[in-house]
């Protein structure tokens, strides 16, 4: 597991950060109708040996419109883009309603929430537009499941920290990792990032949190010590 992985799983392993991406990524239409009181995590991964390659994913069941609905975050760890996302969305799904069947689990809808940090903006699309010259009439054939796709090089950071967050601790990691592949960036603001999480150096949990953003800066960039201090 590469140090992006690790450190998005960090990220959501803190209580109510789960949420808040989930309140920033999905349609007001779709919150409306959901109970985020009862949001729960899936233990464990749910991922084949090949889609791990390619995801890292965190999943959720929620009380939706009194029913269970269940919400996959798949962190696409990958810095660049890769058009077979969609088909390995596909499987995802796929293997997720095969273990429900196996178990004798009543089967649930699943929301694919895909968080992706690479280089470059990219907008996927949908899985008929990686077949060339499709007619019209073959299309409906093609499963375009919809999902949610998060393109963090698209969020500002004035965003983060007044808008999309309302946790401190959220909009901190969120600044470092959607800003991880921009030293530049990265160096020139840092300070700022760490005041706008001075709250966190009064309780071991916050002081856990600053240690993880701090080992993930190092480990992912160059930037010194003193950049940081």
């Amino acid at each position: 597991m590469g140090n992006h992985d690790v450190f998005f799983k960090k990220i959501l392993d803190v209580e109510g950060h789960a949420e808040e991406l989930i309140r920033s990524s999905l349609p007001p239409a779709i919150l409306e109708q959901l109970d985020l009181g009862t949001l729960k995590e899936e233990k464990g991964s749910f991922l084949g040996e090949e889609l791990s390659e390619y995801f890292s994913d965190l999943l959720y069941t929620c009380q939706f419109k009194g029913g269970l609905i269940r919400i996959a975050l798949l962190f696409e760890h990958k810095s660049y883009v890769d058009h077979d996302m969609l088909f390995k969305i596909l499987l995802y799904m796929a293997s997720q309603w095969e273990r429900c069947r196996k178990q004798e689990i009543e089967k649930t809808p699943i929301i694919p929430i895909v968080i992706y940090h690479g280089e470059r903006k990219w907008q996927p699309g949908l899985l008929s537009d990686c077949f060339k010259d499709l007619p019209s009439m073959i299309k409906p054939f093609i499963p375009d499941s919809e999902y949610i796709f998060v393109d963090l090089s698209s969020w500002q950071d004035e965003d983060i920290k007044d808008k999309l967050f309302v946790m401190v601790s959220m909009k901190f990691c969120m600044l470092i990792f959607k800003n991880i592949f921009h030293p530049d960036k990265l160096r020139e603001n840092i300070k700022e990032y760490f005041e706008l999480a001075f709250s966190l150096f009064e309780d071991e949990d916050g002081l856990k949190i600053i240690k993880n953003a701090i080992e993930y800066i190092f480990k992912s960039t160059d930037l010194q010590p003193e950049y940081v201090a």
